[in-house]
């Protein structure tokens, strides 16, 4: 089974998130690999001249402080970036407002302690407003549902393990028959109309793969004027997109990327200069690259082992997709925990005076 058949059957392709979310920038600053948790936040956050590194348990209300501060800023005109859960998808990680103010989560898998504690860094703790006495007299039930959660997230980058290394081989035997030479020679033309008024690259990921399966979100072909997607028989769109890649590094040609979960792979490239999106997914619509015309006849010798491969990582990654959805029912068991736990009405008058002390100086 070719791998963007694959991924578009066995995974949404363009899911836009709706909701409290819907028509806004947001992004992924995490994402689940076959490596395990990796995290994006220093690359996102680190030049924000002032961070809030919020600490708590689930569900105790950090999303919804991220939201509330970031609607705040939006209220007040500063461009905001909201960063999703790569695992809850429906839930915030962090966001950066005016370019200026991060405030994230700070806590498990992310971990984040102050860097420049006071003169940038300053740590919110949620968990002041909860009653101890509740989650003490919960916590064999806590402990159980985290080392279950624990034990699920283990299998799940197992699977994920055998699906990158099966489609890591199959696009090992597709890249024996691939003219690379026209592929490059492609590159160069297109790279010709391709500019930027800035040098910075940016990872925006628009990519998940967690309790809700997989996510791609539309926040590139929103913001892109001209869109080129891929249909992506033999799954090399990835090699096309490092090739790009390494033309707009060496020209000094500014972008934002995002990485594929599990492997970690390019899916897709957004310069700001012009508007221009590149999308590994079949979008259906603007600028089509048939990664096929680089593909020799010759492949045919190995279709076969190829499908092969492309259905193990198919199951294997069914396989943790299951896991995940278990983690999800976990997390919400341990969300209940924490929630009749929190008080939230004092939590409430603390982020009324958190907004009042971060916007202070910037007028109604």
């Amino acid at each position: 089974m070719p791998e963007n058949t694959m991924k578009n059957s066995f995974l949404p392709a363009l899911t836009s998130q709706g909701g409290p979310f819907e028509n806004k920038n947001y992004y992924f600053a995490a994402l689940n690999t076959s490596k395990g948790f990796v995290s994006k936040f220093d690359p996102v956050f680190s030049d924000a001249s002032h961070t809030l590194i919020l600490k708590g348990g689930p569900g105790t209300g950090k999303s919804t402080l991220i939201s509330s501060i970031a609607a705040e800023g939006a209220r007040r005109g500063l461009d905001v970036e909201y960063f999703l859960c790569s695992s809850d998808t429906s839930s915030l990680d962090g966001a950066l407002i005016g370019g200026e103010l991060a405030v994230i989560d700070g806590t498990s898998p992310h971990c984040i302690d102050p860097k420049f504690p006071g003169a940038v860094d300053e740590i919110v703790n949620i968990g002041g407003f909860w009653d101890t006495s509740i989650l003490k007299s919960a916590r064999s039930e806590i402990k159980a549902l985290c080392a279950q959660k624990s034990e699920n997230y283990a299998d799940v980058y197992k699977y994920m393990k055998i699906s990158a290394d099966a489609d890591d081989l199959a696009e090992k035997l597709v890249l024996r028959h691939c003219d690379l030479e026209k592929m490059s020679g492609a590159v160069e033309r297109l790279s010709r109309v391709l500019w930027s008024d800035t040098p910075e690259v940016r990872y925006r990921g628009i990519s998940a793969f967690g309790t809700q399966g997989y996510i791609m979100l539309d926040s590139y072909l929103r913001r892109a004027k001209t869109v080129y997607s891929f249909r992506d028989r033999y799954g090399i769109s990835n090699v096309f997109l490092a090739l790009l890649k390494e033309k707009l590094d060496s020209a000094g040609i500014g972008y934002d990327y995002s990485l594929s979960p599990v492997r970690e792979k390019l899916d897709a490239l957004f310069l700001r200069g012009n508007d221009t999106a590149f999308i590994t997914a079949d979008c259906e619509s603007g600028k089509i690259i048939n990664t096929e015309r680089f593909i020799k006849k010759s492949v045919s010798l190995e279709r076969s082992e190829i499908k092969k491969l492309r259905e193990i990582s198919f199951g294997a990654r069914s396989m943790a997709e299951k896991k995940l959805s278990e983690i999800g029912e976990l997390h919400s068991e341990l969300e209940k925990i924490y929630i009749g736990a929190m008080d939230f009405k004092e939590m409430n008058k603390m982020t009324r005076r958190l907004l009042i002390s971060i916007f202070k100086n910037q007028g109604n």
